[in-house]
């Protein structure tokens, strides 16, 4: 009789056990895969991009300029009662590196976007391990055709591409000044190739091609047998692809050999890190000197009627005194701001796939720089404008086209 009762009391016993637990399981569901990041206080997303090395200042100015709106936001209570948080790994412009720390953000992390990626041989390698895990991908650092076409889900490209910086210049150089004979020096890897395809579409168009190509090795200044290909043909124009230290040594190497073509170059080089890289070399102030750029003037003369350029100066001042305004930190700053959009008009209930779908109902986004923003479920990509620049007492000024 004792052992029946023993028998009952334990049953009754382990049934009130599990019962409590399948109460606790209905109370507190198991966080899908998709909410990863997101918790009751934070937005967590993460970054690899080169803090260091030869483009270390870039990967600061461009990650300094999405953290003044990232740090000013969250001062202000951040999103719908979360505050975002980025956890960020250098790389050093290296795509070993960025795939070994993207596994880390997806994996160990568990963050909910990666986000202000650096560079396209970096960029291209975590397409696919993005597209795995189903976590998108905002603002990356590169107009390369391979984030865009194909059609990729997850990469929502902030920025205008390489074709249609590429295609604005040589309009410029060949239907605005006349000049038909355009070299191409570049990078020899997916970024320079990614240029150079620019280049030569662009080219197409008129029934010309580049007269001349020669590349050179990233993270080297061996650059004397690229010019003297080039030199050879004796191009009106010479189109550079690659980092702000090698161009600038080879305009200044190639000046000295009596050459003066027009020299351009995409808006990676980082226009204001190139300024001073040619101003090191004697080498201030020069029309001849071409940087497209995908972002207004960040300089004082565009912040008086552009109320995003004005706000992206007053937050970089506050949260990065020791910054100037550039044009790479205000690409950075549009990011965040599209970021923040997002974010804020997916509203509380945020997953990655709520984010996504906000994102691609993006219409007409009046982001206060002069030109609207749009997502849609086919186009990844924000936005389109593409502006020159000369060089012009140690800046790259916008100019407009007579």
């Amino acid at each position: 009789m004792k052992k029946k009762f023993s028998l009952i009391v334990s049953i009754l016993f382990v049934s009130i056990i599990i019962a409590g637990c399948l109460d606790k399981v209905e109370k507190e569901p198991a966080k899908p895969h998709n909410a990863n990041g997101i918790t009751d206080t934070e937005i967590i997303i993460g970054s690899s991009l080169p803090l260091t090395g030869d483009s270390g200042v870039i990967g600061t100015q461009y990650t300094h300029g999405s953290l003044a709106l990232i740090n000013e936001t969250n001062a202000q209570g951040g999103i719908h009662g979360r505050k975002i948080r980025l956890i960020q790994y250098d790389d050093q412009y290296d795509p070993v590196k960025t795939v070994a720390n993207t596994q880390k953000l997806i994996l160990e992390d568990k963050v909910f976007i990666l986000f202000d990626y650096v560079g396209t041989p970096t960029s291209i390698k975590i397409t696919d391990m993005a597209e795995e895990a189903k976590i998108p991908v905002m603002g990356i650092f590169s107009g390369a055709e391979e984030l865009r076409t194909p059609f990729q889900p997850y990469v929502f490209n902030v920025r205008a591409s390489y074709y249609q910086e590429t295609d604005a210049a040589i309009d410029y150089f060949v239907k605005n000044l006349g000049l038909k004979r355009i070299a191409v020096f570049y990078q020899d890897d997916a970024f320079g190739l990614a240029g150079l395809r620019g280049v030569e579409i662009a080219l197409n168009k008129y029934g010309l091609k580049p007269v001349a190509t020669s590349t050179y090795i990233s993270g080297t200044e061996d650059l004397e047998n690229a010019r003297r290909i080039i030199k050879q043909e004796n191009p009106d124009v010479i189109v550079m692809l690659g980092t702000y230290q090698p161009l600038a040594t080879f305009i200044k190497n190639y000046k000295e050999q009596g050459g003066d073509p027009y020299f351009y170059s995409v808006s990676f080089v980082g226009a204001d890190a190139f300024a001073l890289e040619l101003s090191g070399k004697g080498i201030n102030t020069s029309d001849r000197i071409i940087v497209t750029q995908v972002v207004p003037d960040p300089y004082e003369a565009a912040a008086i009627y552009l109320r995003t350029v004005q706000n992206y100066r007053r937050q970089l001042a506050k949260h990065f005194p020791q910054d100037e305004p550039n044009y790479v930190g205000l690409e950075g700053y549009m990011n965040s701001l599209i970021l923040t959009k997002v974010l804020n008009d997916t509203g509380r209930d945020l997953d990655r796939n709520s984010f996504i779908r906000t994102a691609e109902s993006l219409k007409d986004y009046s982001a206060g720089i002069g030109f609207p923003g749009n997502y849609g479920p086919n186009d990844h990509q924000a936005f389109d404008k593409v502006f020159l620049s000369h060089l012009d007492n140690g800046r790259f000024l916008l100019f407009e086209l007579d």
